[in-house]
């Protein structure tokens, strides 16, 4: 997957981290972390999203998704205020 056009349209930058295991050059299970710095109620919050969560459907059910998802949550649960899912269906 290319992401050249994502990233010049500005849509990448600090506050994404993408975290992907690829096999053979290609990215078969992904979670992306969006840092959310906001001031509420006159104090400084981080708020951790996470999306683009994916598994490309020959690589389901090998615990890959599940090994980026703890990685993140260990990464991040000391370093944030909430971490919360964004989750959507596609059609």
């Amino acid at each position: 997957m290319k992401f050249d056009k994502w990233y010049q349209s500005g849509y990448w930058d600090d506050h994404f981290i993408p975290y992907m295991i690829v096999h053979n050059d290609i990215a078969v299970s992904s979670v992306a972390v969006c840092i959310n710095d906001i001031c509420w109620k006159d104090q400084q919050k981080r708020y951790v999203q996470i999306s683009t969560v994916m598994t490309l459907p020959e690589y389901r059910n090998k615990g890959l998704n599940r090994y980026l998802m703890e990685a993140v949550l260990n990464e991040w649960k000391e370093e944030c205020d909430a971490i919360y899912l964004l989750s959507m269906i596609l059609w």
